[in-house]
């Protein structure tokens, strides 16, 4: 069974907000690097299957969709959906 998180990421327009929304849902430390590849390593590295839902995505952010893609591909126990 997949374990689900939904981010609503509305009003966010900028990569720092969307890294402090993340480090929230996540739970990710302090020692989190709030950077694009520290993101791919936490969706790379989830070690139980997850369904993750993005909602509210704006175009600022967009590049999300992208690291989304390249992490299923190396990971195949995540699966990552954007709801509008």
């Amino acid at each position: 069974m997949k374990k689900s998180i939904t981010i609503d990421l509305q009003g966010v327009t900028s990569l720092i907000r969307l890294h402090e929304n993340l480090k929230r849902a996540f739970h990710l430390s302090d020692a989190y690097g709030a950077n694009l590849d520290a993101l791919y390593d936490v969706l790379t590295e989830i070690g139980m299957t997850h369904r993750i839902l993005f909602r509210n995505v704006s175009p600022e952010i967009d590049i999300l969709r992208r690291l989304s893609a390249d992490a299923m591909a190396e990971n195949p126990e995540i699966e990552i959906q954007f709801i509008e």
